[in-house]
């Protein structure tokens, strides 16, 4: 998975031959960068828009389709989509874009940078602004920056040791902040501004029961069709009743996976077994990933995306599932839980248990920190 990096009015990495690089109208050094190959940033055909994505836009190929005709699309990147979707609606194109995605956008008509999180806040976008702007969707390529390596932030580390996670706007560095879930940021004559770009909204109609389960399906079956589209497809399978019920609906909608994988941590795991039987039923190629987990690794690679440890063995598995897939399919589809389903994002659950956290009264609030010293482990969560 790719990174990104923006720096506006730092000349000392301008210096360095990231990816592409000028100086904006006020002679501010300007660059956009990919933290990791391909070393690449999309442009439009006159080059005054450029853009930089990490993470994927899983509706590029339909957004792909409708601008064909209007725009030459010279290759498959994801971030070309965007530039031109931006000739045509200008910021508000973000509001068309789905997946996990972070992203930078130039502007060089209106002297202007674009930075916009993905609705759910699955890909992290982190920046600093102090009359110059350090833009990256990886925490420690900032934190790694002499001007930005300051103190900590005692509230962003009371929320970590609180709820395992440091909610947005805070990081647990005092001159770092992170755009939202559904979040943009703009950047004009060296000020920024963030604004949300989108909300979670319910249908106006009241819902039955009974309306549930076909609402459910028809979106799920949605998300299975925007990420295989054109790909070559795994699952990561356990025995669990989420991954069975993704490979059931896959298997219903005739868009099976080519190749399930199971995280195996040790021997005679009851998971491999079930998880096996779920993929001879559907008629799905099984593979066991028996590598033992690197833990320190992961860890850091949950800091490194998100600041703070925000998934649990699932995250891990994934990780490891994902290494030994590389190479033979093109993307991993993965049940982490019903809760995701109905909560959001991990990171976006834990911002709402720390805003209703922080809304009760002092009091409340001492209550709640002396029952989770005193209270049986059982009922801490609770």
């Amino acid at each position: 998975m790719r990174g990104l990096a923006a720096f506006s009015g730092w000349s000392d990495v301008a210096g360095n031959a990231l990816a592409w690089s000028r100086t904006d109208a006020a002679g501010r050094p300007l660059v956009l960068a990919h933290a990791g190959p391909p070393l690449a940033v999309a442009t439009n055909e006159t080059e005054t828009v450029h853009a930089v994505l990490a993470g994927d836009v899983y509706n590029a190929r339909q957004l792909r389709t409708g601008l064909a005709g209007r725009h030459a699309l010279a290759g498959q990147d994801d971030a070309e989509v965007v530039v031109h979707l931006y000739e045509e609606r200008g910021v508000q194109c973000v509001k068309a874009l789905r997946g996990a995605f972070a992203l930078a956008l130039w502007d060089e008509r209106l002297q202007r940078l674009l930075l916009a999180r993905d609705q759910l806040g699955l890909m992290p976008l982190y920046y600093a602004a102090d009359g110059r702007l350090a833009a990256a969707s990886s925490l420690p390529a900032l934190a790694a920056l002499p001007a930005l390596a300051g103190t900590w932030d005692p509230a962003a580390l009371e929320a970590f040791v609180t709820f395992g996670v440091v909610p947005p706007p805070s990081t647990v560095h005092a001159g770092i902040r992170q755009l939202g879930p559904g979040e943009m940021a703009l950047w004009e004559d060296g000020r920024l501004r963030t604004q949300r770009y989108w909300q979670l909204s319910f249908p106006e109609r009241r819902l039955t029961r009974g309306d549930l389960p076909r609402l459910i399906r028809e979106q799920l079956l949605d998300a299975f069709r925007l990420r295989q589209a054109g790909m070559v497809s795994g699952i990561l399978l356990s025995g669990g009743l989420d991954a069975a019920a993704l490979l059931a609906l896959a298997a219903a909608d005739h868009r099976l996976p080519a190749r399930a994988y199971t995280a195996v941590f040790a021997d005679g795991d009851e998971e491999l077994v079930a998880a096996a039987r779920h993929a001879a039923r559907a008629g799905v190629e099984h593979v066991g990933v028996s590598a033992a987990p690197d833990w320190p690794a992961a860890l850091d690679g949950l800091l490194a995306a998100h600041g703070a440890p925000v998934s649990g063995p699932e995250g891990v598995a994934l990780q490891l599932a994902a290494r030994r897939a590389m190479g033979e399919v093109d993307v991993l589809l993965a049940g982490v839980g019903g809760e995701e389903v109905f909560g959001g994002s991990a990171p976006a659950r834990a911002l709402e248990r720390v805003r209703r956290y922080r809304a009760l009264p002092a009091l409340a609030r001492e209550g709640v920190q002396l029952w989770a010293r005193l209270a049986p482990a059982r009922h801490v969560a609770r």
